[in-house]
């Protein structure tokens, strides 16, 4: 089995911009059985970072928090290592992408693929959830790459 570790632009991408809800219904009814399989996970990290705005994704989320991994000593190790290695991955001063190496290292520990909404900086200082995948050889797609590789059809 895939596992698909989201990451909180991915959520934000697929519902409120390119697959709404009310002209989409069916891929979320879709998504709704994997994450039911656990075929789609995330960190609990990605669940504080929707939790700031309180909408109706996070309301949906919430109804499936069962997807969302706790930070075992594991992950929090992986993302310590990527964090080391990446140091400019998370901005602590903005408290802004706090989940990005927890999403990397969710996927790392499951063996799973990136789900990210981010493009690559190419910014070694700056790096995003692509940039750091690439280094490490972790798979990393698109919002809609996810739906074509668990064969969701419209």
């Amino acid at each position: 089995m895939t596992y698909f570790s989201m990451d909180t632009s991915a959520w934000i991408d697929g519902w409120h911009r390119d697959y709404p809800p009310d002209v989409f219904p069916s891929i979320w009814d879709f998504l709704d059985g994997a994450i039911l399989l656990g075929t789609i996970i995330s960190t609990e990290e990605v669940y504080k970072e929707t939790q700031v705005k309180d909408d109706d994704l996070h309301n949906w989320l919430k109804k499936r928090k069962w997807q969302f991994i706790p930070i075992s000593e594991e992950i929090q190790s992986i993302a310590r290592d990527l964090l080391f290695e990446f140091p400019g991955l998370v901005d602590f001063r903005r408290k802004r992408s706090q989940a990005d190496p927890f999403v990397i290292a969710t996927a790392i520990h499951m063996g799973g693929v990136v789900v990210t909404g981010e493009i690559a900086s190419k910014k070694p200082k700056k790096p995003k959830i692509p940039d750091v995948c690439i280094a490490k050889g972790i798979r990393c797609i698109k919002f809609l790459d996810m739906l074509r590789e668990l064969n969701y059809k419209f």
